[in-house]
């Protein structure tokens, strides 16, 4: 057996280990409670209206085999277009048996589990195609052992499920434009609709088609291309179509009532501009369902409006062009960032050829990056950057693998170059993988050694790249330590009635951290910790006396 191949089984393995530990012993973060239940509406109900700023697919898969087995909910009841009654349901599910909850939970997770290690394969695959066994090699590596990879790889809410499917996509786009055919065009309308039906982050694949469709516009005539696009667009409209039942496919778009001021003036432009006839307005359908722009345009919604958003200790109702790009650089592992940085050395010394082949997955890096700076509207979901990182993963693997062959073909000077890359990326490579087994089980409140690692990264960010309710348990078994002291409680995101739910008993501290009974211990979550100042006011002239995970700091409290 080659060398590579025991490198990328072994690397498989030790990823697999530690997604599955995190799909069975991290609680239910705060999105996955209404996931699990919209999935369950689907199957009872035929609602795709639950959770509809995503799409259907995922929790119906996941929430399935639960469904199959007999698990029910109530009707689901609703205020109005602006209610969210997935998270009040999925609460409630969760609090009337906790251990079935997460058994159920746990099953589905495994789904999100081979997604993920599939994801690897694409990018091993890819890369080896491109520019050899290391290049791919490297490319699944960097995607697997990441921090984010490793925690949200196996969580049921579709940020890393939506960037495999991504890559996916662009790889069947490669594919399809190597020889345009209507067969291929067919395949890849496929690929882009189940890409759309996990997440609509993924809506994003469609500008990245039509710049490359305009990039290969000299290789194809215009004929092919225009009904190579339309079959496309048409394929993947049904694919798209199938899981909401076809329910409000077609309909005028006069006939929708939004709510955020992007869609309500589209729809008044298109009705005063484009559609004056009425015969025309009448004509014209929207080739969607009506679910799914309904769950755009409330997605929408909120970041027009604005949520309660933190970063770098700015805090605020809205958020800032700059926050993705700041949640990766204190996320990404030191080490990775290294590498990263050598990619960008190698770009300039070896000059455009080093693109060759990764233009598409540079096109697909490049829209997410610039349209989730456009999207300022709220800075608290830093796992919406998650689909640029496969196809910047593989960028680096081909560039730096070229760049270190590069060695053979020059002079001395340049050969120097290459060995000293070589040496840059070994040790950067170490580095990450050193910081990534420090921070075990703990991913997805890790932040690397820059922000300020496990003592001080809190203060970078908050809410899922913190704590977002993974370590209830670990709170519950810290509690249960504790039962014959007076414990107070500050955790707004994993949940103070979810906790109580699992057994734990402890008070809340919702009269003030001056009416505590002394003595006493105070646990305060870390998301609450920098999005309230009044608490950071406080508790920052303290030093914690324990720590749970990477979630909650622990105080004593004494009689004066």
């Amino acid at each position: 057996m080659k060398i590579s191949t025991i490198i990328g089984l072994l690397g498989i393995a030790l990823a697999s280990i530690a997604l599955l530990y995190s799909a069975w012993f991290m609680a239910p973060v705060n999105d996955e409670y209404g996931h699990l239940y919209a999935g369950l509406a689907y199957w009872q109900f035929g609602d795709s209206s639950v959770f509809k700023v995503n799409p259907p697919v995922l929790r119906a898969v996941v929430a399935a085999p639960e469904y199959l087995i007999g698990m029910r909910i109530e009707p689901v009841t609703t205020t109005g277009p602006m209610d969210r009654p997935e998270f009040r349901g999925g609460r409630d599910l969760f609090r009337a048996n906790p251990k079935v909850f997460q058994w159920y939970l746990s099953c589905g997770r495994m789904i999100a589990v081979g997604i993920t290690l599939g994801g690897s394969v694409i990018l091993y695959r890819w890369g080896r195609l491109l520019a050899g066994t290391c290049a791919g090699l490297i490319a699944s590596g960097g995607w697997l052992f990441q921090p984010q990879t490793l925690s949200h790889g196996a969580l049921i809410t579709g940020d890393v499920v939506c960037a495999v499917f991504l890559l996916l996509a662009i790889w069947i786009m490669q594919w399809t434009f190597d020889d345009l055919t209507m067969n291929r065009s067919v395949v890849l309308g496929i690929a882009i609709g189940n890409a759309i039906l996990i997440k609509f982050t993924a809506v994003l694949i469609i500008p990245t088609l039509f710049f490359w469709v305009s990039w290969n516009a000299y290789r194809y005539s215009k004929r092919r291309l225009i009904s190579s696009v339309i079959v496309m667009m048409s394929v993947s409209s049904l694919v798209i179509a199938i899981p909401y039942s076809f329910q409000g496919f077609g309909i005028r778009l006069s006939d929708y009532k939004f709510v955020s001021e992007l869609f309500i003036k589209l729809q008044a432009t298109a009705a005063r501009d484009a559609f004056t006839s009425p015969w025309v307005q009448e004509i014209i359908r929207i080739p969607v369902p009506q679910q799914l722009l309904l769950g755009l345009d409330r997605q929408q919604w909120d970041f027009e409006h604005g949520l309660p958003s933190y970063a770098a200790g700015y805090r605020g109702q809205h958020g800032w062009w700059w926050f993705y790009l700041y949640s990766m650089l204190v996320k990404i592992p030191v080490g990775s960032l290294v590498v990263l940085f050598t990619v960008g050395v190698c770009v300039v010394l070896g000059g455009k050829k080093m693109f060759h082949g990764v233009e598409l997955p540079l096109l697909l890096f490049t829209c997410v990056i610039v349209s989730t700076s456009i999207q300022d509207g709220f800075a608290q979901q830093h796992r919406y950057v998650l689909p640029a990182y496969p196809p910047m993963f593989l960028m680096m693997g081909v560039i730096i693998t070229r760049f270190m062959k590069l060695e053979d073909e020059s002079m001395s000077l340049f050969r120097f170059k290459a060995r000293y890359a070589r040496i840059i990326f070994g040790v950067g490579m170490a580095l990450s993988l050193v910081e990534v087994s420090l921070a075990t089980p703990h991913w997805l409140g890790q932040f690397n050694v820059i922000a300020g690692g496990k003592r001080n990264g809190y203060r970078c960010l908050f809410n899922d790249a913190s704590d977002w309710g993974q370590d209830l348990y670990r709170l519950r078994s810290w509690i249960s330590s504790h039962k014959n002291e007076t414990v107070y409680v500050i955790s707004s995101v994993g949940g103070i009635e979810q906790l109580k739910a699992t057994g734990a008993e402890f008070e809340d501290a919702i009269s003030g951290l001056d009416s505590l009974k002394k003595p006493s211990w105070l646990i305060v979550s870390l998301s609450d910790y920098v999005i309230a100042q009044h608490l950071m006011n406080v508790l920052d002239k303290r030093v914690p006396d324990e720590m749970i995970g990477r979630t909650h700091f622990i105080y004593r409290f004494e009689d004066p």
